[in-house]
């Protein structure tokens, strides 16, 4: 599942790669060539890596693209893929977490998976429901305080 938003930016990730970066890596093997002994050559080999690496995350893009299930908020009344909650933990400290699928998480950003812990155990709860979740660092509850 993806959301929205997670769709667009795949879709600009792959633009990105078969427009500018696809190019790029084959004019540097191109260049690289020139410059005779490949078997010697640590800007051809390297150029190859990134051609490599480039087009496995092209097919990978291109799977996720096609088979991924777009996803929105069905409703504010309870937690899904694509809500933002705000919860608040037993300290009172308020937190923001966007429920996304598992290959849009960015904990650092607040995109947390909807496999994740944290994620699984708000999924289709409700605001004032006060969530006990499991995680590497211990117990803790979280009330959810809002759902948008």
């Amino acid at each position: 599942m993806i959301t929205e938003e997670g769709r667009q930016k795949a879709e600009r990730e792959l633009a990105d790669l078969k427009t500018r970066l696809r190019p790029e890596i084959t004019e540097r093997i191109r260049s690289a060539k020139e410059h005779g002994d490949l078997k010697e050559n640590a800007e051809y080999a390297a150029a190859k890596d990134d051609q490599s690496f480039t087009e496995a995350r092209i097919k990978e893009l291109e799977q996720l693209l096609l088979s991924a299930v777009s996803v929105a908020p069905t409703t504010h009344d309870s937690v899904s893929i694509g809500s933002t909650v705000t919860v608040k933990d037993d300290a009172e400290k308020m937190q923001t977490y966007m429920i996304v699928g598992m290959n849009e998480a960015d904990p650092i950003h607040g995109k947390i998976s909807n496999d994740s812990p944290v994620g699984q155990a708000l999924l289709h709860r409700r605001v004032g429901d006060s969530v006990p979740i499991e995680t590497p660092r211990g117990s803790r509850v979280l009330t959810i305080v809002e759902i948008r």
